[in-house]
């Protein structure tokens, strides 16, 4: 199974996949939709996007901080952006039985841009260099479970 770029590959795609689904959203939104479709992509978004975090947090950033002893490094930048975007999301929610707030959905993508770019091009391929195919494995185990 040994693949040099696992963590890479699997979380950007998991990235293309919510961002397909937050660009739903948006246009759902944008073309007033029914309130229905747009709660359902709603709620598909936001618990990939939980999820992701979930994987992250868990999974990710231990094993990250474990192997390179930086506890105060791209993980506590990355956390704080989970804790805004988390907290950014909840309050859509609170208002999903009105319209949603098309402003705050688009101002969440463009964090979730910047935030992805950041693991693209800096913690996970340090995560991927730092993997070994025991580690890889563990947390492809790991990640499945969440499956669940």
């Amino acid at each position: 199974m040994y693949d040099a770029s696992f963590v890479s590959d699997y979380l950007t795609s998991d990235h293309k996949r919510l961002d397909l689904i937050l660009d739903s959203l948006v246009k759902a939104v944008r073309l007033e939709k029914s309130l229905e479709l747009q709660q359902s992509l709603f709620s598909l978004f936001k618990r990939g996007m939980m999820r992701h975090i979930h994987w992250e947090e868990s999974v990710l950033f231990p094993i990250f901080e474990r192997e390179s002893k930086l506890s105060d490094g791209p993980t506590r930048i990355m956390k704080a952006d989970h804790s805004e975007m988390s907290s950014v999301l909840n309050s859509l929610e609170d208002t999903l039985d009105h319209q949603m707030d098309l402003e705050k959905l688009i101002a969440l993508g463009n964090c979730l841009d910047e935030h992805n770019l950041k693991e693209k091009r800096i913690l996970y391929p340090s995560i991927d260099r730092m993997l070994d195919q025991n580690t890889q494995e563990m947390i492809a185990v790991a990640i499945s479970r969440e499956f669940s």
